[in-house]
């Protein structure tokens, strides 16, 4: 479903897509899921509300909108910004893409792993153990939203139990953030236990067809 950002004045504060809502720096004052089609967006003259349905776009429109002009989460500077969103297209055209070509039709169907899907998933956190050899953050010295998109898809794969503890940078940066954001628990903990429970039943449904 699509996400409703509402900009209406005086509207309270609310959830956001992945770790939106909780973006330092950025005040979103209404964020709510509406049953809109992926391609709509409407503009209310009274209300100014606005929609969107994917999390990396909901994530540049909050530090864009709300952020301050010196926010380090989504840097003003065509070229720092330039790097973050090489970092969210790497995340959901590589990265994510290649973790859902390789354990979607396992969990879904109970399909045998197929070697050449999880070699370019394999790849791909190659890559990012490469990007966080000698980099803090995904794209430098900074948190940004790439740091933020690419936990979520990252933090995804302990819902199946798999482990990431031979990408030596790329599991140290995890276990890190989750120490280093406040939030990563509430936001994250009871997503990653629901997901876990889930796959675990789609495994065994498999196990009876």
């Amino acid at each position: 479903m699509p996400v409703g950002i509402d900009a209406a004045a005086g509207a309270g504060p609310g959830g956001g897509a992945r770790q939106a809502r909780h973006v330092p720096e950025v005040r979103a004052q209404e964020t709510m899921v509406c049953p809109d089609e992926p391609s709509a967006h409407r503009s209310h003259p009274q209300r100014q509300r606005f929609h969107s349905w994917e999390s990396r776009a909901i994530l540049q429109y909050l530090v864009s909108k709300y952020g301050s002009h010196k926010s380090e989460l989504y840097p003003v500077d065509p070229e720092r910004r330039a790097n973050v969103d090489k970092l969210l297209f790497f995340d959901i055209g590589s990265l994510y893409k290649s973790l859902v070509d390789y354990f979607h039709p396992q969990l879904m169907s109970g399909a045998e792993a197929d070697q050449r899907k999880g070699n370019a998933f394999k790849q791909a956190l190659d890559y990012l153990d490469l990007f966080l050899e000698n980099n803090r953050y995904v794209s430098g010295d900074h948190l940004t939203i790439a740091d933020f998109s690419i936990l979520g898809s990252v933090t995804q794969l302990e819902g199946m139990d798999y482990r990431i503890t031979s990408y030596g940078n790329l599991y140290k940066w995890v276990e890190r953030l989750k120490k280093e954001l406040p939030y990563y628990e509430e936001c994250n903990a009871g997503g990653i236990e629901a997901f876990r429970a889930w796959a675990m039943n789609q495994k065994n449904s498999n196990k009876l067809i």
